[in-house]
Protein backbone atom coordinates (compact mmCIF):
# COMPACT_ATOMS: atom_id res chain seq x y z
CA UNK A 1 0.00 0.00 0.00
CA UNK A 2 1.35 3.40 -1.03
CA UNK A 3 0.90 6.26 1.38
CA UNK A 4 0.56 9.57 -0.51
CA UNK A 5 2.86 12.30 0.62
CA UNK A 6 1.29 15.52 1.68
CA UNK A 7 1.77 18.33 -0.77
CA UNK A 8 3.60 21.33 0.49
CA UNK A 9 1.70 24.48 -0.19
CA UNK A 10 3.87 27.40 -1.00
CA UNK A 11 2.98 30.87 0.11
CA UNK A 12 2.26 33.35 -2.67
CA UNK A 13 5.20 35.61 -3.29
CA UNK A 14 5.04 39.40 -3.47
CA UNK A 15 4.94 39.44 -7.27
CA UNK A 16 1.80 37.29 -7.33
CA UNK A 17 0.16 39.43 -4.66
CA UNK A 18 0.98 42.65 -6.49
CA UNK A 19 -0.42 41.21 -9.74
CA UNK A 20 -3.63 40.30 -7.94
CA UNK A 21 -3.87 43.76 -6.39
CA UNK A 22 -3.25 45.50 -9.72
CA UNK A 23 -5.87 43.29 -11.37
CA UNK A 24 -8.46 44.11 -8.69
CA UNK A 25 -7.76 47.83 -9.01
CA UNK A 26 -8.08 47.58 -12.80
CA UNK A 27 -11.36 45.68 -12.60
CA UNK A 28 -12.75 48.21 -10.11
CA UNK A 29 -11.77 51.16 -12.31
CA UNK A 30 -13.23 49.48 -15.39
CA UNK A 31 -16.50 48.85 -13.57
CA UNK A 32 -16.64 52.49 -12.44
CA UNK A 33 -16.12 53.71 -16.00
CA UNK A 34 -18.65 51.20 -17.36
CA UNK A 35 -21.33 52.29 -14.89
CA UNK A 36 -20.46 55.99 -15.07
CA UNK A 37 -23.79 56.96 -16.74
CA UNK A 38 -25.74 55.29 -13.95
CA UNK A 39 -23.50 56.79 -11.26
CA UNK A 40 -24.02 60.27 -12.72
CA UNK A 41 -27.79 59.67 -12.91
CA UNK A 42 -27.82 58.68 -9.24
CA UNK A 43 -25.78 61.71 -8.20
CA UNK A 44 -28.03 64.09 -10.14
CA UNK A 45 -31.19 62.32 -8.93
CA UNK A 46 -32.32 61.81 -12.52
CA UNK A 47 -35.96 60.78 -12.91
CA UNK A 48 -35.04 57.88 -15.25
CA UNK A 49 -32.10 56.55 -13.22
CA UNK A 50 -33.59 53.06 -12.95
CA UNK A 51 -34.23 53.00 -16.70
CA UNK A 52 -30.64 54.02 -17.39
CA UNK A 53 -29.25 51.09 -15.38
CA UNK A 54 -30.63 48.20 -17.51
CA UNK A 55 -29.84 50.07 -20.72
CA UNK A 56 -26.32 50.62 -19.44
CA UNK A 57 -25.92 46.94 -18.49
CA UNK A 58 -27.35 45.55 -21.75
CA UNK A 59 -26.12 48.04 -24.34
CA UNK A 60 -23.22 49.73 -22.56
CA UNK A 61 -20.69 47.24 -23.88
CA UNK A 62 -21.24 48.47 -27.44
CA UNK A 63 -20.08 51.97 -26.67
CA UNK A 64 -23.09 53.37 -28.48
CA UNK A 65 -25.35 52.32 -25.61
CA UNK A 66 -22.91 53.87 -23.18
CA UNK A 67 -23.04 57.21 -25.04
CA UNK A 68 -26.86 57.02 -25.23
CA UNK A 69 -26.98 56.53 -21.46
CA UNK A 70 -24.69 59.51 -20.97
CA UNK A 71 -27.09 61.73 -22.93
Amino acid sequence: MVIPRSRKTSKPNMEELSNILISLIGITLAACVYFLPFIIALRRNHSFKFVILPINIIFGITGVGWVVCMV
